[in-house]
């Protein structure tokens, strides 16, 4: 299929097209995609599970890669170009987003998934998540400035890991306050309460979204580098001695959690194959949870009327945008998520407070005042 030089929408999913890559017009999402795949030969490893009929549009495009894959070869997209020299002499304005080997190579190419999304159709319909995600767009552009950008993601060691996130928690912070602003309008004690919480899950989320993006099991963090869980000796990597234990006691204490949270947490949202606007639609009820003990009493009586206008905005999501789909089915199989979810919060905090006991690997100590609401 030629695509027309004017056709200014993603030939693949539909939205607002980032001009012609790899011989048709695409956006810059579905771009890094069919680079990703083909440079790192993902096809084969792909399988559609409604008999490869899905139907690629903007909002839908994660959840079948087999489908959209072949959508992109079907609209003229050539993998020989992906792998010709010409490709790797590009501009670096260019290589930003199509060199990368993956999403998690940097915040800008991270970006392009997101700050690509058109909002306009589903504002009227989601009105509460619309406005969480122009937020979470905002908190990846702000990102793009703190993290400085790289051609290629490396895994971090412990000390890294601390330093990314006492970096980013500013702007998650300014990223909650501009999602709700019922967090806005409390006070500063109210505040540190719910931001605990808030920081822990929005992390934890993150991490499992983003490696389902990747199609991988490292732990992907904010600024694009990784957890490689696989090999955790690089991670509590400590050739100085700092620590009072020693690495591989680290790796037999902490590897539990590790596993744990892959099978709580990011098996779920593979299996589930969330969109950008279902997590989106957690990390509000994970904010907004009523069953939560040690919360201020003001916060209380404003999480039902916001978790149930976010399942209501899911319900009408999901009638207008997957109607193949049953939307009571759909929702529930995300709701389903959120107990588990918790459980890794509450094993994220125990683990925090067994590093600080036994002086094994201990967070950073602006996490701990985080964490404690100081």
């Amino acid at each position: 299929m030629i695509v027309s030089r004017e056709r200014k929408f993603c030939s693949v999913c539909h939205q607002l097209g980032d001009g012609y890559h790899f011989g048709a017009i695409a956006c810059k999402a579905c771009a890094a995609f069919f680079r990703r795949t083909t440079s790192m030969n993902l096809a084969s490893k792909f399988l559609c599970r409604k008999k490869n009929e899905c139907i690629i549009k903007m909002s839908s495009r994660d959840s079948c890669k087999s489908c959209r894959y072949a959508k992109c070869l079907n609209v003229g997209m050539n993998p020989e170009v992906v792998q010709s020299p010409q490709s790797s002499n590009k501009s670096s304005s260019s290589m930003e987003i199509e060199s990368l080997p993956s999403c998690s190579s940097s915040p800008a190419s991270c970006n392009s998934p997101i700050l690509s999304l058109d909002l306009v159709d589903y504002h009227e319909m989601t009105p509460v998540l619309c406005g969480v995600m122009q937020s979470y767009q905002n908190l990846y552009k702000k990102r793009y400035g703190l993290h400085a950008p790289k051609m290629k993601p490396r895994a971090t060691t412990y000390g890294e890991f601390c330093n990314i996130y006492v970096n980013d928690v500013y702007l998650q912070y300014e990223f909650l306050e501009d999602s709700f602003p019922q967090f806005k309008e409390m006070g500063g004690f109210e505040k540190k309460h719910v931001f605990k919480y808030f920081f822990v899950s929005f992390m934890i989320l993150e991490m499992g979204y983003k490696s389902y993006l990747e199609g991988t099991e490292v732990f992907v963090l904010a600024n694009g580098d990784f957890i490689d869980t696989m090999n955790l000796d690089t991670f509590y990597y400590d050739p100085e001695h700092r620590e009072r234990c020693k690495s591989t006691e680290a790796i037999a204490m902490y590897r539990p959690y590790f596993d744990q949270m892959k099978r709580n947490v990011f098996q779920p949202l593979c299996h589930q194959k969330i969109s950008l606007i279902e997590f989106l639609a957690l990390v509000t009820l994970c904010t907004w949870n009523d069953s939560l003990e040690g919360q201020p009493d003001s916060y209380y009586p404003l999480c039902r009327p916001v978790r149930q206008k976010v399942i209501a905005e899911l319900m009408s999501f999901y009638e207008k945008d997957t109607p193949d789909v049953d939307p009571a089915y759909r929702l529930s199989g995300l709701l389903m998520l959120l107990p588990a979810l918790e459980r890794s919060v509450e094993l994220f905090l125990q683990t925090m407070e067994v590093k600080r006991l036994f002086r094994c690997f201990p967070f950073h100590d602006k996490i701990y005042q985080i964490v404690n609401c100081q």
